[in-house]
């Protein structure tokens, strides 16, 4: 699945940060980023209920698609005009949804391709939407044609209500003894063999604190491991942010 949204995609894995969420995710976010040679990975408080605080802070948000099947040539003040319709659509739904005038924006998008292909990409309107297609392209897929014909599949609308969002706490730094917390020491099976691992407790980290791995840290909803070698740092919003070690062979 991480092949799939970055590799597939154009995009190089190692230039990225993992997050990691779920209740699950802290047990293998490490090893799934050790495997795409991502260098670190990020596990925020309450990890397991990070999708439900998303939602609940994220913006209002609306889509509308309109098929077209327009030349590449069509100019970028007759696709605008296409979207006149639905912008005074969407607008409307976003004041139904109590969202304020001065909260709204509207974003526009196309669906192109080259002419005879069997999927499109999707690129911002822009005046200069057809240079925008050829390089989007060729980081997709490595390659472009800047002289052949374009066909414009489906233009898109995405009206977006801004939300409030409550501020994330930040702390100051603590003291680094990283110790006090430590819960006990556990019999651990790694990839080399048995090891005592200590057993930290999440609550009682703060930020400054560095744990160095083979450890396990235990949270109110989640679970982290860290293998051997791997290192966490307490950040001032009590993300802990980890750097994965690679394996040099």
């Amino acid at each position: 699945a991480l092949r799939v949204i970055s590799v597939e995609r154009g995009y190089d894995p190692q230039d990225f940060l993992l997050v990691s969420f779920g209740g699950a995710g802290g047990l293998h976010a490490c090893d799934l980023a050790r495997g795409l040679g991502i260098r670190h990975v990020l596990i925020p408080p309450g990890a397991s209920t990070l999708s439900a605080f998303g939602m609940l802070t994220a913006d209002v948000v609306k889509d509308y698609i309109k098929t077209v099947m327009l030349p590449g040539t069509t100019d970028y003040e007759t696709l605008v005009a296409r979207l006149e319709e639905p912008a005074r659509h969407g607008w409307q739904e976003m004041e139904a949804e109590g969202v304020a005038p001065d909260h709204i924006h509207l974003i526009r998008e196309l669906d192109i391709r080259y002419a005879g292909q069997s999927y499109e990409l999707t690129v911002p309107m822009t005046p200069d939407f057809i240079a925008g297609f050829h390089a989007a392209h060729n980081r997709a897929y490595g390659a472009s044609d800047l002289a052949a014909p374009l066909e414009i599949v489906n233009l898109r609308l995405r009206t977006v209500g801004s939300v409030n969002r409550p501020p994330l706490c930040r702390s100051s730094t603590a003291d680094t003894n990283v110790s006090t917390a430590i819960l006990d020491h556990r019999a651990v099976v790694l990839a080399e063999g048995q090891s005592q691992v200590p057993l930290y407790s999440g609550d009682a980290l703060s930020h400054g604190h560095a744990i160095s791995g083979p450890a396990v840290i235990i949270q109110q909803n989640t679970t982290v491991f860290l293998e051997s070698s791997d290192r966490a740092v307490v950040d001032e919003y009590a993300n802990l942010v980890v750097t994965v070690h690679r394996d040099q062979g």
